[in-house]
């Protein structure tokens, strides 16, 4: 414990006091409902004024100024996907006020996405996650470790980094630790367990493929792990590989296993309890799940409650979770699991496994670029970037020493301009794929 980790403690606790206090009242579901309509109709008189595309939305559709229940917001509002954000992303966000940052979706799919954001954002939706963290005993003051990536646009190679650990000052300041790996080697993942063992944290924050991919390296470590009395692990970004993933990861640290439901468009939306599902925060996001498939998932949709630069309203993000058998299809406040949300690897020739999120956060930000795709082909990786005429010399060196940033052989790869990406015979456009042999058909890559 730190002094300025007692002091974050200290600025968070009346927030996190008053979450669990409005969480924890035992609301009916038409109760909570009208709580999200009233807060919903609060954003939309203000959207409907000043956001162009949904002044226009209502003049067209004659939408009224105050939505009377949820089933009329469904009849009239329409679903939204990423595809949506592309064509008529500029005209959705608030104009007279400027955006402080750009959310920026990275590794999870082959066209990022991106809205502007204001700093309130983060300020609003903090509180929720360090709540969902009290329920498995942790406190802001207790020291973490994380293995989250750091965007190589920072300049900072992965050695750097571990040398100087700490993605701000602030990290060091309240006596976290991070490391910005992106490669889930074994022998990669052996350093890191050895560099959890030294900082003795009292949480584990990380991808949930690097928690899998830690366990996995540091069995052997297993009576060292559990004497550290971690309280939690929380995994994020995606899910476990196979059913019993979770299972090793938690025997291994000798605790509970979290996970946390977020995307970058959104935020932080839900996470686990102790006893089992997904908590939704109801009171920052109406959830709605789609038509039930064979395995009973349903596609998420999400509406902000709250302020945002860019409103989220039935924007479908492309998961799909499982409700609660016999609870209703919209104003979620609970869902059993989400189904299917894993991320490839690319292995490299000297056995690095590298998370293919990092490329996502090599090519994200670069103006011109509008999607990306990587080529597993017989003669090596190729980065395929949909960009608007030849791919700048400049613009090639930039991303060229982000990749060197992770790996020197990630750096060695093709990079070329194309005007469109490779599908699947099924027509998805996954962000990694196999080259197909002469006369065969792309496929998907794992």
């Amino acid at each position: 414990m730190t002094l300025a980790g007692k002091a974050k403690k200290l600025l968070l606790a009346r927030e996190i006091e008053r979450r669990l206090a409005e969480y924890g009242r035992p609301y009916g579901d038409d109760e909570a409902l009208d709580i999200q309509l009233a807060l919903f109709n609060l954003c939309w008189r203000n959207m409907a004024r000043e956001i162009p595309f949904y002044r226009d939305l209502q003049r067209e559709r004659g939408i009224p100024g105050t939505i009377a229940s949820w089933e009329q917001f469904l009849e009239l509002f329409p679903v939204t996907r990423r595809q949506d954000l592309d064509e008529a992303g500029v005209t959705k966000s608030y104009t007279k006020r400027k955006p402080d940052f750009m959310r920026i979706t990275s590794g999870t799919t082959s066209v990022p996405v991106r809205m502007p954001a204001w700093s309130s954002e983060t300020s609003r939706t903090r509180p929720d996650r360090w709540m969902a963290r009290t329920w498995y005993g942790i406190e802001p003051d207790d020291r973490g470790f994380y293995i989250w990536g750091n965007p190589p646009s920072l300049g900072l190679t992965e050695k750097a980094m571990q040398d100087h650990p700490g993605k701000t000052l602030y990290d060091w300041a309240v006596g976290d630790y991070r490391l910005p790996s992106y490669d889930f080697c074994e022998e990669k993942m052996r350093e890191c367990g050895r560099r959890l063992i030294a900082h003795r944290p009292g949480y584990v924050l990380a991808y949930s493929m690097a928690l899998y991919a830690l366990a996995m390296a540091n069995a052997h470590l297993r009576d060292e792990f559990r004497s550290l009395r971690i309280k939690a692990v929380i995994g994020g970004s995606e899910g476990f590989p196979g059913p019993d993933g979770m299972r090793m990861v938690g025997d291994v640290f000798g605790c509970p296993v979290a996970m946390e439901y977020a995307s970058y468009e959104a935020g932080l939306m839900a996470h686990t309890r102790p006893q089992g599902g997904y908590s939704v925060f109801w009171r920052n996001y109406f959830l709605e799940v789609g038509d039930e498939g064979p395995d009973g998932a349903g596609a998420v949709r999400v509406t902000s409650l709250y302020e945002r630069c860019f409103p989220l309203l039935r924007y479908e993000i492309g998961d799909e979770i499982v409700p609660v058998q016999d609870a209703g299809r919209y104003g979620l406040r609970s869902f059993r699991d989400v189904v299917g949300r894993t991320h490839p690897f690319l292995l490299l020739d000297d056995g690095a496994e590298i998370h293919i999120r990092a490329v996502g956060h090599c090519v994200r930000d670069i103006v011109g670029v509008d999607a990306f795709q990587v080529v597993r082909g017989r003669d090596g990786l190729t980065l395929d970037l949909v960009f608007e005429g030849d791919l700048p010399e400049r613009v090639e060196e930039v991303i060229r020493s982000r990749l060197d940033a992770i790996h020197p052989l990630l750096a060695e790869v093709r990079i070329r301009s194309v005007g469109m990406l490779q599908r699947t015979p099924a027509g998805k456009t996954p962000v990694v794929i196999d080259e197909p042999e002469p006369g065969g058909q792309a496929s998907v890559s794992h």
